[in-house]
Formats: structure tokens, C-alpha cells, sequence
């Protein structure tokens, strides 16, 4: 990171961003070598006669291959953080766990709100041998597509958001034999940060650090889509108000009257006791320890925090409860950052490793929300303050608190 974008932080320390690893950088054990899951594929066996490639853009497997080149790395982490531990856990209560009517607040469509989470699983082995097959199932439908912003306004100021589609899929998908249909999905990522990884691979050897960063937040990104994707996947509800409103809207065409379309809309539910109903973020929390956070500028360090906040709620979001006064965002070190790049270190992830990707939180910066009422917004595009409130640090004795991981993710050797 350079000295420009180091000095926005200006209560960290030169010293601390050597903590943090970002002074020197090994590259001599880099590099994932792992298959790509099926998710990410051009396309595979399971697609029904007649449906999309799961990259529709790409026409041929060349074109498919070429694109590899350039995110084939994004690809294979996506897939490895997929099928972590704690993230199959999650991913089964998504496409599993029953959701129930929450005692606290209502969702955006005026209806109380839901949550889910509590289902208590079959074994270890089964629920994750469940968890595999929902998101191979999900692979038989979603598509993946690289959206210009200019012409596709809903990605714009975002990484990559995902919509629901009933093209090709209009009865449609199931993730279990045992559950109805719910919604296909498409997930758009922002060409802005593909052409900015183009860019950042082009300048050899001086933008490392930050290519390695954009890697890491668009393979995270990837998967929190995915999460936002099984559960449209599973919503079968969604499915049925949508049947709705096409019946109606062409019961008016047949009878010759004019018909006002509505706009058909979901929450998602709550993940157990969470603030915020959004599932993307509660995958972030369980498998890395908190939500992360990105300026969007190449040069700027990845951001965890816990809970949510005036930096990411937005009036979308159902939330409940009030928000903290204070935030405090850790840097994500570069340690960690590398080590999502070195296959020697998802090779020694084990199915019983729990907490395997858990952020260390030790070294980071302290908000003051900007709002006298904590609950009288929710944008965080103008608000932010414009002064930080201080450094904050969880060392002890000027040692980093020891990582809390199985597999050591935030070690700075093997």
C-alpha cells in the first residue's frame, strides 16, 4: 500500500503497517493450483437442456479460458472459502434451516419479519455433504455475467450485486428433493473491478500487495453473493408472488384493462440473532469473524469489523435493534491476505477446523458516528466522519493477541 493511501489513516504508524505485513512480501510460495468449483465453471453437466452456459458472455470455451486467465485465481479461492468448514455451516441452515417469524420489527415489504438458523443438523459429515449439494444443485442454474456500470446502473458503487431471474428457469429451481421451487439467480460482478485487476496485473512487481488484495475482495464478494443466491434459491414465496403478479398482469391484458405493475420484492431473513437481515454479511461474520469493508481504491487495505453500522446499513437492509455509537474497523493484514493465495495453506484445512479463516482483529481504527440519534439514518455515502477518533490496538505487550484460528490464516510463516 503507498504512501498516499497510508497517510488517510494518519493514526496508524509506519510501524504498524509493518505489523500488519505490509512492508515485505514473500512471492515465492504463491499461487493456487486447487479445481474450480462447478459454481464457476463455463458450464457443466447438470444444466438443463436449453439453459444459459453459466457465463453467458462467454460463447466459447477460448473466450471462457481467457477469462480465467486474468480471475482464474479469484475462481479457485472463491471455491476453496465456498466449501470451508464454518461456511458449509452456514450454507446448510441457509438452504435447511426453517425460517420463523421473529418476535422484533417487520421487513420492508410490511411483513414481520423472519429469521432462521436454529434448525438443529444431522450429523457433521451429513449436513456438510448437504451443504456441498445445495450449492452444486444452485450451479444448475445461476448465471455469472460482468456488468458495464454505465449500462447496468444497479452495480454501480458495488463489487457485484446478484438479481433474480425467471428467464430460462420460469418453474424455478429446487436445492433439495424435499423443498419447493424457489428463484434462480444472476450475479453481476462490476467491470470496473475487473478492468482494475487488468490494470494492477499489467504493473509487475510494484502493485503486488494491492492485486493481492483486489483478489482477495472479489473472490469474498463472490461468495457473498452466492449466499444472497441460495436463498432466492430456496424462497419460494418470492416465487409465488411473482407468479402472481404475471397472472395478474395478464389476466388485465386478456380482459383489455390497464394494469399498474407492482414491484414484487423480498427480505431476507435474519440469521439467528443478527441486527442485519442480509445474508451476504452474515456469511462474511461466520466464516471470517466480521464484515468486510473496501474503499474501492486499489491501493486501499481491506477492512473487518463486527456488526453493523452507520458504515454499511442502508435503508434496504431490515435491521433491528439500534446501532453502536462507536465502530471500529481492524485492518486486514497482509499476512492473511497472502496466505489466501498459497495452496500449502488450504491443503492443511481439515473439515473439523472450526473458526480456519477467523480474521485477527489487531490492529485497526476507531469511528464515532456522526449522528446525535443513532437511529436517525442509515447512509454512510456522505456521513462518514471526516476525522478518525483514534488508533486502536489488541496487542499485548506489543505482541498481536494470538490468532484464534485451526490453520493459522494470520501467521506470518508456515
Amino acid at each position: 500500500m503507498d504512501f498516499y493511501h497510508r497517510s488517510a489513516y494518519s493514526c496508524l504508524s509506519n510501524e504498524d503497517w509493518v505489523k500488519l505485513g505490509y512492508e515485505y512480501l514473500r512471492e515465492d510460495d504463491l499461487g493456487l493450483t486447487s479445481d474450480i468449483h462447478p459454481l464457476f465453471q463455463r458450464t457443466n453437466a447438470s444444466r438443463p437442456s436449453g439453459a444459459e452456459h453459466v457465463w453467458p458472455q462467454y460463447k466459447s470455451e477460448g473466450e471462457y479460458e481467457s477469462m480465467c486467465a486474468e480471475m482464474g485465481t479469484i475462481l479457485r479461492m472463491a471455491s476453496k472459502m465456498l466449501e470451508s468448514p464454518d461456511s458449509l455451516d452456514f450454507l446448510y441452515q441457509v438452504a435447511n434451516s426453517p425460517r420463523k417469524l421473529s418476535e422484533t420489527g417487520f421487513s420492508n415489504q410490511k411483513l414481520p419479519c423472519k429469521e432462521f438458523g436454529w434448525h438443529e443438523p444431522p450429523t457433521q459429515d451429513i449436513w456438510r455433504s448437504m451443504a456441498k449439494d445445495a450449492l452444486r444443485r444452485l450451479s444448475s442454474s445461476l448465471m455469472i455475467q460482468v456488468g458495464e456500470p454505465q449500462a447496468n446502473p444497479a452495480v454501480r458503487g458495488t463489487i457485484a450485486m446478484t438479481s433474480c431471474t425467471l428467464n430460462k428457469f420460469p418453474n424455478g429451481v429446487k436445492i433439495n428433493d424435499a423443498s419447493k421451487p424457489g428463484i434462480a439467480s444472476r450475479i453481476t460482478l462490476n467491470q470496473d473491478c475487473i478492468l482494475m485487476l487488468r490494470d494492477l496485473n499489467a504493473q509487475e512487481g510494484v502493485c503486488t500487495s494491492q492485486r493481492l488484495s483486489v483478489e482477495v475482495i472479489l473472490a469474498m464478494t463472490l461468495c457473498h453473493e452466492i449466499a444472497h443466491a441460495l436463498a432466492f434459491a430456496v424462497d419460494w414465496e418470492f416465487l409465488q408472488r411473482m407468479y402472481d403478479e404475471l397472472n395478474a398482469a395478464n389476466l388485465a391484458f386478456r380482459e383489455g384493462r390497464a394494469y399498474q405493475p407492482r414491484v414484487v420484492g423480498t427480505d431476507e431473513p435474519f440469521y439467528k440473532n443478527e441486527k442485519m437481515a442480509e445474508l451476504g454479511k452474515s456469511w462474511e461474520c461466520r466464516v471470517f469473524g466480521g464484515q468486510i469493508s473496501w474503499s474501492g481504491f486499489a491501493s486501499a487495505p481491506l477492512f473487518v469489523s463486527t456488526g453493523p453500522s452507520f458504515f454499511n446499513k442502508d435503508d434496504k437492509t431490515p435491521t433491528r435493534g439500534r446501532e453502536k455509537r462507536i465502530v471500529r474497523k481492524y485492518v486486514i493484514s497482509l499476512h492473511f491476505i497472502r496466505n489466501m493465495h498459497r495452496q500449502a495453506f488450504w491443503d492443511q484445512v481439515k473439515r473439523d477446523h472450526t473458526w480456519v479463516l477467523y480474521i485477527n482483529k489487531t490492529i485497526g481504527i476507531e469511528y464515532q458516528n456522526p449522528f446525535d440519534d443513532t437511529g436517525s439514518g442509515y447512509s454512510s455515502e456522505n456521513d462518514w466522519p471526516a476525522e478518525v477518533s483514534g488508533r486502536l490496538s489488541r496487542e499485548r505487550n506489543g505482541q498481536p493477541v494470538p490468532d484464534p484460528s485451526d490453520a493459522h490464516a494470520n501467521e506470518t510463516e508456515d
